[in-house]
């Protein structure tokens, strides 16, 4: 893990007393609430916010109001990784609840109860639609944002699809990876330059294992990892739990509590 300053650690102390206000300027904070086995990733930084994934239909209240007491009304950026009830579930109300500037999504057609609903919103508001087919690159402040795209039209199993996210601030870097199974892990790795670390890494598929997974873990050598998984946590393969011992990765699971870290550009803390 990097040094962080005096400066920072007696910001970090400030910090944890107050875990759900808006951070200061040049502070980013990342949250990941325990919504059980799905995802939501808020990262908010420099008067900016970025959402990645809104968990389940049923947790949308929870999350609406872990947003509002962070002092949001706007998002700036809603990344929606693939169309799983366990990652849109909530999308539409936080569409309903929230001004969204921009959504950006993979491009298939899910036809689920919750992918109807949120495009039946997304039809009635002014959010900008982006279909991500491509690598694409977001400047919010200091806070940069790169989605990694699907390299197929077409794959047997959706999660596949899944939008990767690296979010980079200072020195700080974050790799959100929604489901993303050995296929789509392999594509990214074949494009990952040899020696890129990541401060945190969120595995995909609620702690799942796979080759790539493995491999990715080793390259990117991460001091974070964190696990979205249900208290019986029955989706975390004791692989993935070796992998992480043998590479010195801290573990956070979000069926035990809301996992936050903050950073300040030189270093990130868990808060």
């Amino acid at each position: 893990m990097k040094c962080v300053t005096a400066v920072f650690v007696s910001l970090l102390m400030l910090l944890s007393g107050c875990a759900v206000e808006r951070p200061p300027e040049n502070v980013l904070r990342v949250v990941i609430p325990a919504t059980g086995k799905s995802d939501a990733v808020l990262l908010q930084a420099d008067g900016f916010t970025v959402l990645n994934d809104t968990a389940f239909y049923e947790t949308s209240g929870d999350l609406q109001m872990l947003l509002k007491n962070s002092g949001i009304e706007r998002i700036d950026l809603l990344i929606l990784s693939h169309f799983d009830k366990d990652h849109i579930g909530g999308a539409a109300n936080i569409l309903r609840s929230f001004e969204v500037e921009r959504v950006a999504m993979p491009d298939y057609y899910s036809g689920s109860e919750y992918w109807l609903d949120m495009m039946s919103v997304l039809s009635e508001c002014e959010t900008e639609q982006m279909i991500i087919t491509a690598p694409a690159d977001f400047t919010f402040g200091k806070l940069t944002v790169h989605i990694d795209a699907p390299k197929q039209t077409e794959y047997e199993d959706e999660n596949n699809f899944s939008l990767i996210t690296e979010a980079c601030y200072g020195e700080t870097r974050l790799l959100l990876t929604g489901d993303a199974l050995n296929e789509r892990l392999g594509e990214y790795l074949d494009e990952l330059q040899n020696g890129t670390h990541f401060d945190m890494i969120k595995l995909p598929h609620h702690g799942d294992s796979c080759p790539a997974l493995q491999k990715l873990i080793k390259q990117i050598s991460p001091d974070y990892a964190v696990i979205t998984c249900d208290k019986t946590r029955s989706t975390v393969d004791e692989k993935t739990l070796k992998t992480l011992d043998k590479y010195e990765v801290s573990a956070f699971f979000t069926d035990e509590n809301l996992v936050s870290f903050v950073s300040d550009g030189s270093g990130l803390v868990p808060s």
